[in-house]
């Protein structure tokens, strides 16, 4: 067990005056300071209709359950074979069917051949609901490739958890496609510990929302107070010379991907709301620390040509998480353990392809998915956020540098920058 300095993998921090100016809001409700809110994410996103609800999965489940309102006849969600493990779990709570695609060539966006082949078999089984493209730690995915792909009734879900703010030839990822999620949980690009987000401009899918939203139970007192102690904790204890304490605590799970359809929708709380006080300059900075720091991974010793970061990064992404590609699992356990021994917040990303996690497995028997083996074989995530110092990217770059990428891995860093 590491103590002392240990970076976070991600983080979003909430501002301390956020937190105790929130502190009212655990015994009061304030329907006016969710009100600003949601306007506020109107205008920034200019889309007509906002709703916020207690996560991204619960966002995402009843944006589900509402297009099965509309489209009763259809039962099948289309997600790329590797992604976060709350989008199986969500599309499962909402009692649909899930319907994986395989990955791109150095890509984490789906393989378009593949895309274009279950489009075709969907003219005739016309059983689709809908199609999720995710811009998976903040790289956008090919959302009008899915738009054109498949016919207009087959509705496009943008899974942009993990990319708020960012944009997509002058897009804001979220809204390109019919309709949007985000999420406020901690790690993403900004954090209320709690929260989701759905926006869209399409009139019959915010009025199938809306019905199911008014019915939804609100957060407690108790709810309340448990939340401000998490945030307060969090934003504690995720400073780099106090985070190894909780990262030696192996009931918090923390780094773990969890499988769990089993979690309650709530309407977003007043004191969501205030912990997400002067939320644009915060994701502002946020992105611009995330887009520097990409950056300079990107950039990093440049004199060295073998360095595991390729260069001229012309327009670095804003990143929740810099994904690296290194040549086999075993390589990227190697690192991993080697980077928390050192205390350097280097992750492996979701374990196993959505078709390999054994709550579901029976479903896609028989299925194959290699590419997103290989995502989830070698991949390995190195922190972006503001807590990285000048000597961490020294210590990151030094221990990659002896596993430096093949041409094709080169290859699949210049694909997603």
């Amino acid at each position: 067990m590491r103590i002392g300095r240990t970076l976070p993998p991600a983080a979003a921090p909430i501002p301390w005056r956020n937190i105790f100016g929130a502190a009212s809001y655990i015994f009061n409700n304030s329907p006016e300071h969710l009100k600003k809110l949601e306007t506020e994410l109107k205008s920034y996103f200019d889309t007509k209709h906002c709703f916020l609800v207690s996560s991204g999965k619960a966002a995402l489940t009843l944006i589900l359950e509402s297009l099965q309102d509309i489209s009763p006849g259809k039962d099948e969600v289309l997600i790329p074979a590797f992604t976060c493990f709350s989008v199986p779990a969500a599309i499962r709570k909402a009692g649909l069917h899930i319907k994986l695609c395989d990955m791109g060539a150095d890509s984490l966006d789906f393989d378009q051949k593949t895309l274009g082949n279950i489009a075709e078999e969907e003219q005739q089984e016309k059983k689709l609901l809908c199609v999720i493209p995710t811009h998976l730690f903040g790289f956008p995915a090919d959302v009008e490739s899915c738009r054109n792909v498949f016919a207009d009734d087959v509705i496009i879900v943008e899974d942009a958890a993990q990319a708020m703010g960012n944009e997509m030839q002058g897009k804001k990822l979220g809204t390109i496609g019919d309709i949007g999620f985000f999420s406020l949980g901690r790690g993403k690009p900004l954090s209320t510990m709690e929260g989701g987000i759905i926006v869209t401009n399409r009139d019959d899918l915010a009025q199938a929302i809306k019905k199911r939203i008014q019915s939804l139970p609100e957060y407690g007192t108790i709810d309340k107070f448990q939340l401000f102690i998490k945030a307060l904790l969090t934003t504690l204890l995720q400073n780099p010379s106090l985070f190894w304490l909780p990262k030696s605590l192996p009931f918090l799970h923390l780094g773990e991907t969890i499988y769990d359809p089993d979690f309650t929708i709530k309407k977003l709380s007043s004191l969501h709301a205030a912990l997400a006080h002067n939320w644009q300059s915060r994701l502002t900075r946020h992105q611009g620390i995330r887009k520097s720091n990409v950056s300079r991974f990107l950039n990093f010793d440049q004199s060295e040509p073998k360095s595991i970061f390729h260069s001229s990064p012309a327009d670095a992404p804003s990143l929740i998480r810099l994904p690296i590609m290194v040549k086999d699992r075993a390589t990227a356990n190697e690192i991993i353990n080697s980077a928390s021994r050192q205390g350097l917040g280097i992750m492996p990303t979701y374990p196993a392809p959505i078709s390999e996690i054994s709550e579901i497995k029976d479903f896609f028997h028989g299925e194959h998915y290699p590419r997103a083996k290989r995502l989830s074989d070698q991949l390995a995530t190195v922190p972006t956020h503001e807590y990285m110092e000048k000597k961490d990217y020294k210590n990151i770059h030094t221990l990659f540098d002896t596993n430096f990428p093949t041409s094709e891995q080169e290859k699949f860093f210049r694909r997603l920058s």
